[in-house]
């Protein structure tokens, strides 16, 4: 599979790119295209970047654009939060959500039957490492709705998605 990478400036972030599959028709857009909201302009934001960023996108006129933020969108969908890092790390920088559910690792083994089946599970700690292994020791379980938070509460807040408290004290 070819595939292409399309970097016009930073629009969001100074790395924004977008990934093209031509042979799809598919792009995926990371940040320069959002879901359900107005992209988020934040100091290091760049209109122009933007501008070229979408004249690209008009361009290649896709069939299919994949925007960024899945995992917010996932959530916004009824998908439930699972944060696996342990309480301390949690107490220090709680993620601002309204439906989330606290396993710490330690805890998950023992717990793990308390998290629904029916339901979307998008799991999370501080980088993503720990939920990846959460992610697959629940599909072991047989769990089949479980997704990964790639790059974790650090990434999450890095795109100006709400937490409480300081991030520089997330692994302090």
């Amino acid at each position: 599979m070819v595939f292409g990478f399309k970097h016009r400036g930073g629009a969001h972030t100074s790395g924004d790119t977008m990934v093209w599959l031509p042979q799809k028709n598919v792009l995926f857009s990371g940040d320069v295209v959002y879901v359900d909201r107005l992209p988020g302009v934040i100091p290091v934001s760049n209109t122009k970047a933007w501008l070229a960023s979408f004249a690209v996108i008009e361009q290649l006129n896709p069939k299919l654009i994949v925007p960024g933020h899945a995992t917010r969108r996932l959530i916004g969908e009824g998908a439930l939060l699972v944060d696996v890092r342990e309480r301390p790390e949690i107490e220090r920088v709680p993620f601002d959500v309204p439906d989330l559910v606290v396993m710490p690792m330690s805890e998950l083994e023992r717990r793990f039957a308390e998290l629904p089946r029916d339901r979307r599970l998008v799991l999370v700690c501080e980088s993503g490492a720990r939920s990846l292994k959460a992610t697959y020791f629940l599909m072991y379980q047989g769990y089949t709705q479980v997704v990964n938070m790639e790059g974790g509460l650090l990434k999450w807040a890095r795109k100006g998605l709400p937490v409480r408290g300081d991030v520089a004290q997330a692994n302090a």
